[in-house]
């Protein structure tokens, strides 16, 4: 298996491994009629997006923390 997909199957990297996982087996079970599984699609979209909004929500309060980190370092010289 390939590094990326190997990375894509970890739960660790992919939270939303259940949620695509279901919307491939429904694609496989209804013979790719997309129509069929569009509930799925919406789960793992949803899931994707709840995640996505969670990293960046992450990645600006680690951004304000560290201004505010370099701004006491300053402030105390």
């Amino acid at each position: 298996m390939p590094v990326v997909t190997g990375r894509l199957r970890d739960p660790d990297i992919n939270p939303c491994l259940s949620e695509s996982d279901a919307s491939t087996r429904c694609l496989d079970e209804n013979n790719y009629e997309k129509e069929r599984c569009s509930t799925y699609f919406l789960k793992y979209k949803n899931c994707r997006k709840f995640w996505v909004s969670l990293a960046f929500y992450h990645d600006a309060e680690k951004t304000e923390r560290s201004e505010a980190i370099y701004a006491y370092g300053s402030r105390k010289r």
